[in-house]
């Protein structure tokens, strides 16, 4: 029997509603915690041609700097956005460098991840600020986690001067667009990545972490900040299952994820990353609210 005019309406508005709260949901789901194992092989001749052509830029747009709160030196490097526009705001990135670049020549720091920002598809369809500081020591001191089973770190002084300076800059530079922070590391620049952000998650809008050793104790700071994680199983200098520990207790964090590759060391984890499209890509998207 069909149904009554008045009925058949009230039963597509019924069937409209169920469908786009099914939908809804079903987006849910698919944007929930992702964690993904890439088969990836890279050869030493790639690792060595994606190095040489981000060591062939010229580092000039970095102007040098130096920092101290008193306590601690930073000497550092600041490149500001090509070509700004009066009344527009960038983000501000910051990366942190290996413990391979430790001392106070004020360039080693700029590794790979600091260069990217160098290409030219970066420098137009990323436009940011970028702080690329060096430490004069380790940044991050690594500890036993006997709860976790795993490593852990925490950071040293110089990194509490660090988040003053990200103060200081901002504050000197009002096109900085406070609500896009975001700090990125490699190895121990990684950990100290989250030993930085730890500190106050709620300034930072995210962080990528490749090859850290954990911030366990602080694994709370990262619950609801977008963060991505990337290790290599093959890894032998900073333990694998570090970032799996700290993507376990994470979990429910629908801003989190992690790509682990199979095949994939220590030394050539970040060859994935040597472009100026896949990090600035996905930092670009995150905003903190």
């Amino acid at each position: 029997m069909p149904y009554p005019p008045q009925h058949l309406d009230l039963y597509i508005k019924r069937s409209i509603l169920f469908t786009i709260i099914f939908v809804a949901y079903c987006l849910n789901k698919a944007d929930a915690q992702k964690m993904s194992d890439d088969p990836l092989r890279i050869d030493s001749m790639t690792m060595v041609s994606a190095k040489a052509k981000l060591n062939a830029l010229s580092i000039e747009p970095f102007q040098k700097a130096s920092y101290t709160d008193g306590a601690s030196v930073i000497p550092y490097r600041f490149m500001l956005p090509e070509a700004m526009h009066a009344g527009e705001k960038y983000p501000l990135v910051i990366t942190l460098h290996n413990s391979s670049r430790v001392g106070d020549d004020n360039v080693s720091q700029l590794e790979p991840l600091a260069r990217i920002w160098l290409l030219s598809g970066a420098r137009s369809g990323y436009k940011a600020f970028v702080l690329a500081p060096q430490f004069k020591s380790r940044s991050s001191v690594y500890t036993a986690d006997s709860a976790a089973g795993v490593l852990t770190s925490s950071p040293s002084a110089d990194v509490k001067a660090l988040y003053s300076l990200t103060k200081e800059l901002e504050h000197d530079h009002p096109e900085i667009d406070t609500r896009r922070v975001y700090v990125v590391g490699y190895s121990m620049g990684a950990s100290t990545a989250q030993n930085l952000v730890a500190m106050d998650p709620h300034h930072f809008a995210a962080v990528v972490s490749i090859a850290a050793v954990p911030d366990m104790r602080h694994a709370d700071a990262f619950k609801k900040l977008p963060i991505w994680l990337v290790h290599g199983q093959l890894d032998a200098d900073n333990p694998y299952n570090g970032s799996v520990a700290l993507y376990k207790a994470i979990a429910g964090n629908r801003s989190a994820k992690f790509v682990s590759y199979q095949y994939l060391t220590h030394n050539n984890i970040m060859v994935p990353f040597l472009n100026a499209e896949v990090i600035p890509g996905w930092l670009f998207k995150q905003v903190k609210r």
